[in-house]
């Protein structure tokens, strides 16, 4: 029933006009900050036994200058800390001993790929392409903390020695049409992604 729902939905026009809003919202930011949460929810006997939160940090400007604080996610070290000035790319690293690293090389021979704010990667591809590929649904509207959302739906489905199932989630904005939450559903638990946004287009 879904493969067969996701196949109609390629040429579902309600669908197609929230990726190409998507898209045009995204064209028009120029900088900001986004903060990601990432909470992580362990499963075993059918409740959830284990938590884990984690926060990153990414602000950027175009063209090319970022800063993204990924410390939370790396887990492992003190700091994890990476950007660009659009001149110069580096990495700032501090380990748990306390030994701090440095590693800069020129913007030009450093391979980039920056995708913020754009959870189907809509800046760089087509809207054909998403809904050829995506095996994408719109499953309806949503309220998310008392905001208006469009919601998306996929089921990815792998087959080999046993069946492994994920289903992903996306809650998305009505009024900036910017991704709001990510939930992705497993065997093993789900996890949850938060977006906040602050100082969009003021710099």
């Amino acid at each position: 029933k879904y493969v067969q729902r996701a196949k109609e939905a390629a040429k579902d026009l309600k669908l197609r006009q929230l990726l190409v809003s998507m898209k045009q919202a995204r064209a028009r930011l120029r900088s900001g900050i986004e903060t990601v949460q990432t909470v992580s929810l362990g499963l075993s006997k059918n409740s959830f036994n284990r938590i884990d939160a984690k926060t990153a940090t990414f602000k950027w400007q175009s063209p090319d200058q970022v800063y993204a604080d990924i410390t939370g996610p790396m887990m492992t070290t003190r700091a994890f800390v990476l950007g660009c000035d659009g001149r110069v790319c580096w990495l700032y690293s501090e380990n748990d001993k306390g030994e701090k690293r440095l590693d800069q090389t020129p913007a030009t021979a450093t391979a980039k790929e920056v995708q913020l704010l754009d959870p189907f990667g809509l800046e760089q591809r087509a809207i054909e392409d998403v809904l050829q590929e995506g095996n994408l649904i719109e499953a309806g509207d949503a309220q998310l903390e008392g905001q208006p959302c469009y919601r998306l739906e996929k089921w990815d489905v792998r087959q080999g020695n046993f069946v492994f199932a994920t289903l992903t989630q996306w809650w998305i904005d009505k009024g900036t049409f910017l991704p709001r939450q990510i939930v992705q559903y497993y065997p093993q638990g789900c996890q949850i992604l938060r977006f906040d946004y602050s100082d969009l287009n003021r710099s």
